[in-house]
């Protein structure tokens, strides 16, 4: 079994969420690092994402793409070992994905075109 830290979004864009898993306790070797995400109303449904390969400093990391913007989402993680034992779930992280850019302001016609 392992002992996951919070998972912490490190890097957040309109459609897309990068978040990291440390892994602060191994007992045994992971096989898979498992996200599950959700958006946080009340019916959301879980989706999950796995990685098989940490960094050198032990981090999983997910790019969760196609999510709404400007939207509060919920990551919990869990990891699984060779024989096929999941870990419990890490405490829950949280992360919102920014919002849209705006639209252009004060446009000024550079060069008109007759034809």
């Amino acid at each position: 079994s392992s002992d996951l830290a919070t998972p912490v979004c490190s890097r957040r864009r309109p459609g897309s969420l990068r978040v990291e898993v440390a892994v602060t306790r191994c007992r045994l070797p992971i096989s898979v690092c498992e996200l599950q995400y959700s958006q946080t109303m009340f019916y959301s449904v879980w989706n999950s994402k796995c990685s098989k390969q940490a960094d050198d400093a032990g981090r999983y990391c997910f790019l969760v793409k196609d999510l709404c913007s400007a939207t509060e989402y919920v990551f919990r993680a869990r990891c699984r070992d060779g024989a096929g034992r999941f870990s419990d779930f890490s405490k829950v992280g949280h992360g919102r994905t920014s919002d849209p850019p705006s639209a252009p302001q004060k446009l000024k016609l550079v060069a008109r075109h007759r034809s």
